[in-house]
C-alpha cells in the first residue's frame, strides 16, 4: 500500500525494524555468544548482529523486510548476537 504522507511510511519501516530487531534479539538469545564476555550487556541496543559466514548485506537493511528474509539471512550467514565491545573487539584487527 502506497504512502500518501512520507511520514507515515517512515514511521511504518521504523516500528516495523524495531519490532523485528526485538524479535530477532529475543530469537537469539538475549546474551553475547562470546563465552569469554564479561560486559555485561542487558539491554537491546548493547547488542549487535554479527555475520560469522559471510556478510550479504547490513542487518539494518534486512530488518525492513520480512521475518522469513531475516531468518534466512539468520541461516545463511550464521548470525550470531553480540554485545558491541566484544564486536569491537572482533572486527578491530582487520
Amino acid at each position: 500500500m502506497p504512502y500518501k504522507n512520507p511520514e507515515d511510511k517512515r514511521k511504518n519501516d521504523r516500528a516495523r525494524y524495531e519490532m523485528h530487531r526485538r524479535r530477532l534479539f529475543e530469537y537469539l538469545g538475549g546474551k553475547c555468544c562470546v563465552s569469554a564476555c564479561n560486559h555485561n550487556a542487558t539491554e537491546l541496543h548493547h547488542f549487535d548482529f554479527h555475520h560469522t559466514n559471510g556478510k550479504s548485506n547490513h542487518m539494518h537493511h534486512i530488518m525492513k523486510h520480512s521475518w522469513k528474509t531475516i531468518m534466512k539471512e539468520v541461516e545463511d550467514h550464521d548470525v550470531k548476537l553480540i554485545c558491541v565491545m566484544c564486536h569491537r573487539d572482533i572486527h578491530k584487527h582487520e
